[in-house]
């Protein structure tokens, strides 16, 4: 596992002495890690709800606050 990850999901987990797993840092989960960080980005999804546009979980905002976040970002790309 040389090389830098570039991935945003590197902020709440890491990497098992075996390299073959992934420790959430959150919840403490073991995730399976294959090279590919999209086990650990559905984790966050799906676990903790972590919406990947505004960079918080949905249990921060409500409806109407993630929705206007959305479209604020989409606006400034």
């Amino acid at each position: 596992m040389s090389g830098k990850r570039k991935s945003w999901v590197w902020q709440f987990c890491k990497i098992c002495n075996n390299e073959k797993d992934v420790t959430c840092n959150i919840c403490n989960a073991i995730i399976s890690y294959n090279g590919s960080p999209s086990a650990i980005n559905k984790h966050l999804k799906y676990v903790h709800k972590y919406d990947t546009v505004t960079g918080s979980t949905a249990i921060e905002m409500d409806e109407n606050e993630r929705y206007y976040n959305y479209f604020i970002i989409l606006s400034q790309n």
